[in-house]
């Protein structure tokens, strides 16, 4: 058997990228090996995350709201027999369809889901709380606080 072993620096590479996301290991670890301003930090790395995710869930509704929008102007030019233009509403509608779902698979793969960040946003409150620190909850119906 002859195996291709990895390049020192291509598993290097590897490593930095699984270590990137210092929410998530947050998480796994005990908050207790952070130091205060560790926990700062990353408390205002979680606070850009939830915005993030808010203003890329915005954008994902926005874009699955048009959809159905082209298909119904598709049905309409349909039945007013004008062809070109039912054949650009029926391919708008397929983009948006399409865009909605690749987008809704990207904020899942990066994010997870808003109450994983909310239970971040938790752990790192109550760890915070615990050490004297008080800082404001995030309010997601708010725009944060």
């Amino acid at each position: 058997m002859n195996k291709k072993h990895e390049s020192l620096d291509t598993y290097l590479e590897r490593l930095e990228l699984e270590a990137a996301n210092e929410l998530q290991e947050f998480v796994e670890l005990s908050p207790s090996y952070y130091s205060t301003d560790h926990l700062l930090d990353l408390r205002r790395q979680w606070l850009g995350e939830m915005q993030l995710f808010r203003q890329m869930q915005k954008m994902n509704l926005i874009i699955g709201g048009c959809a159905p929008i082209w298909l119904g102007v598709g049905v309409l030019f349909a039945t007013l027999d004008m062809q070109i233009l039912t054949v650009v509403s029926f391919c708008l509608f397929s983009v948006f369809l399409f865009t909605f779902l690749v987008a809704s698979f990207i904020v899942k793969k990066k994010f997870k889901s808003r109450g994983y960040l909310e239970y971040i946003g938790e752990l790192l409150n109550d760890e915070l709380h615990l050490r004297g620190i008080r800082v404001q909850r995030f309010d997601y119906k708010k725009n944060g606080y």
